[in-house]
């Protein structure tokens, strides 16, 4: 888990709730952590108000750090592994510094293949398909765009203001859940080539609509303050 301030990641026993170890100082972000294996050897990769930071999960040592400023310290999207060895981080950059990398890892310090700040980030954490990510740019609360972006340059394939504000993506069966904002569901073909939209309708309302929607068999639950709203879904449609 992250900490903040005069600890920053703790390990705990889940069997017993006791510390195993703890590491550094500073401020934590609100991304989760995850593991990559590099070369054969496991890292756990803390996305925290700096930057990155890789740890040897068995005792908490530094094995490396990427800075990676934003404003307000607002790194709040997971890190996405892609292929074996290369990483994509976005943040926001609308307070600040911040918006896209994709990094090359190794043992030691990562390469930076590009960075950008064409995609921004608030809070939701972007999809890959087949070399291209998916994710919702700009600022939390402002209204934004859905985008596409590529992952071998780093470059905006398309971007569509249809959907509403920034929200949450997510992948279903090779197809793209999208909830923006202001409450509207969408389901989208991820494509390079163009946005391509097959159905949406307004499934919740308020805004801003920061939750990510929840899929449990043949239901969709969604959520904002203290609505909560369930959908089924039958015959390839929400009900």
């Amino acid at each position: 888990m992250q900490g903040g301030g005069t600890l920053l990641v703790a390990a705990f026993n889940k069997k017993t709730g006791a510390m195993v170890w703890k590491s550094g100082a500073g401020k934590a972000g609100y991304a989760a952590p995850m593991i990559a294996r590099v070369e054969k050897k496991p890292q756990l990769i803390m996305f925290t108000a700096a930057g990155l930071v890789a740890l040897n999960p068995d005792n908490g040592a530094v094995l490396w750090r990427y800075a990676h400023a934003t404003g307000a310290d607002m790194n709040c999207s997971t890190p996405v592994l892609v292929g074996t060895n290369r990483l994509l981080i976005v943040s926001s950059a609308e307070l600040g510094p911040g918006g896209a990398a994709l990094l090359q890892l190794g043992t030691g310090e990562p390469t930076e293949i590009w960075k950008s700040r064409e995609v921004s980030i608030g809070h939701n954490d972007p999809v890959v398909i087949g070399g291209y990510a998916y994710a919702f740019s700009g600022y939390s609360m402002n209204d934004k765009d859905l985008r596409c972006l590529d992952l071998d340059t780093g470059k905006v394939k398309w971007t569509t203001s249809a959907l509403g504000g920034p929200g949450n993506v997510l992948l279903v069966d090779g197809m793209l859940l999208c909830l923006g904002n202001r409450g509207k569901l969408a389901l989208v073909k991820p494509s390079p080539e163009r946005f391509s939209l097959v159905t949406e309708f307004e499934a919740i309302h308020g805004t801003p609509i920061w939750t990510v929607p929840v899929l449990a068999g043949d239901r969709i639950y969604l959520r904002f303050n203290n609505q909560l709203t369930c959908y089924r879904i039958q015959d390839g449609a929400a009900q």
